[in-house]
């Protein structure tokens, strides 16, 4: 069997698995199909992580996709085969997966093995080549060609009156549509290549009496056949699960080509030695399905700094910062290239987050709703865990507001929990957390964008450091006077 492309083994996927609830605040939902969401959704541990990148970097564009048509090929044989409705179609149908699977192999068995993920596939394939089983699969390729003839030169030989059409009025020498014809006779064109042609108006499978008579004409080639199918049933599953590992490589290497074309970075990030998180010129992913500019920002946290307060401007770009951290993380914890110009991460366990649910809520409303998700989060938040929380607990009066987010800050800082809390609550210093704010940022001449800096302290509202910053007060902005500067 062909090894996995993205696991090293059947351990790595019984990980830790992140909530549904996670890619949807991320937006991910947005940037990958539910496929490769089922991916994302599963932190590699480091060994992983190193495979899969080195993955990325040995797998050329031209492989990838001539893998993903070998495979396609492959697959869409095994769907046939699966919906098969009589003997001789099932039998052209596994004699046409048969030879696919051998096309797959000899391919994949040819290309130079880079690095480990890459390099035990190709192995894999060079190993089923030599195989005897897989010599006697070629083999029985070659005798099962000649009765599948026999077969077909049966069928084709009724006159088509009889039970290839609903005889029509004529047009009787027309070529048939791509989707015209019976089973047996689209596996005998696909195998043999040959241009038949019928009339316009061909059954899609043949009548009982037809296939009887296919039976009694052919007994001696139809045992050939079943025997030869029973020996390669071996070959069966490894069409679907190849695809979709293909798939999600090609997917990922989709999303870095949008960030290249519009000239934003994306890196390979370094796995971090201690637990941090670190990325210079980030961006949010999701963004990448707009246009208009896009404001890179740094990540940095470390042991020292983990966790933070993120304050500022409403539209400031506040959940757009927690996004991009939160898919960099998922990202590179998948082995995947980040959105980012470089990035060193610690491969944690875990990425939770906690987004409003825009008024869409359980029975007892929003904090209660607030509330639950929150214990939730508690019951696995720890020193390995990024959590990622967004206005949390302000569906409440400011004063049980202010208690909730003091008590649930206090006790992530006391777990070491990795992560960013977006809050408009101006009331707590240092003496909780560090904090992060939303700021004009200054490489802007229209001052129309934001960055988010790290600040040494809540220094009340936005406006007010708005003031500061252009040396004004309230009394001469509310006179309509301005200070010389």
């Amino acid at each position: 069997m062909l090894s996995s492309l993205l696991f090293l083994s059947r351990e790595d996927k019984n990980e830790r698995i992140l909530t549904e609830d996670t890619l949807l605040d991320l937006k991910l939902d947005r940037l990958f199909t539910k496929r490769a969401l089922g991916t994302l959704r599963r932190p590699c541990r480091k060994e992983l992580i190193e495979a899969r990148e080195e993955l990325f970097a040995a797998i050329d564009d031209g492989t990838l996709q001539t893998l993903i048509e070998y495979a396609d090929r492959l697959n869409d044989s095994r769907k046939r085969l699966c919906n098969a409705a009589n003997e001789p179609t099932r039998l052209a149908a596994f004699l046409v997966m048969c030879i696919r699977y051998t096309e797959l192999v000899e391919y994949s068995a040819s290309l130079e093995p880079r690095g480990t993920l890459f390099g035990r596939f190709v192995k894999s394939a060079c190993d089923i080549l030599r195989d005897d089983s897989f010599i006697r699969l070629k083999s029985s390729i070659k005798n099962a060609r000649a009765d599948i003839e026999g077969l077909k030169a049966c069928a084709i030989s009724v006159p088509p009156g009889k039970w290839l059409m609903h005889k029509p009025s004529g047009d009787e020498d027309s070529a048939p549509k791509t989707d015209d014809g019976s089973e047996i006779i689209r596996c005998v064109k696909s195998l043999t290549g040959a241009n038949l042609r019928f009339p316009a108006h061909v059954a899609h499978s043949a009548p009982a009496g037809v296939i009887a008579g296919i039976k009694k004409l052919c007994p001696d080639e139809l045992a050939r056949l079943n025997e030869s199918a029973k020996e390669s049933a071996w070959i069966a599953g490894d069409g679907a699960l190849l695809l979709n590992e293909l798939r999600f490589i090609k997917e990922i290497r989709e999303f870095c080509g949008r960030l290249r074309a519009r000239n934003l970075p994306c890196c390979t990030p370094k796995i971090a030695g201690t637990r941090k998180i670190y990325a210079s010129d980030a961006i949010d992913g999701a963004l990448t399905l707009k246009t208009g500019e896009i404001v890179p920002n740094e990540l940095d946290f470390d042991e020292k700094e983990h966790l933070f307060f993120l304050t500022g401007a409403n539209g400031g770009g506040k959940t757009t910062y927690l996004r991009s951290v939160g898919i960099i993380a998922i990202l590179f914890l998948a082995g995947c290239p980040v959105p980012a110009k470089s990035a060193e991460i610690w491969p944690f366990k875990n990425v939770v987050t906690h987004f409003p649910y825009d008024e869409r809520f359980e029975e007892g409303g929003r904090l209660a709703d607030e509330i639950h998700r929150i214990d939730n989060i508690m019951e696995i938040a720890d020193g390995d865990t990024l959590v990622l929380l967004n206005e949390t607990f302000s569906g409440t009066d400011e004063r049980k507001s202010e208690r909730l987010i003091r008590e649930t800050a206090e006790e992530l800082k006391r777990r070491e929990v990795f992560g960013v809390w977006v809050t408009h609550v101006h009331s707590f210093g240092e003496e909780i957390l560090p904090a992060l704010s939303v700021e004009v940022d200054e490489r802007d001449s229209n001052r129309r964008t934001f960055k988010v800096i790290r600040k040494k302290a809540f220094s009340g509202s936005y406006a007010k450091d708005i003031l500061e910053k252009y040396g004004l007060t309230a009394e001469q902005l509310n006179a309509g006077e301005t200070k010389a500067v």
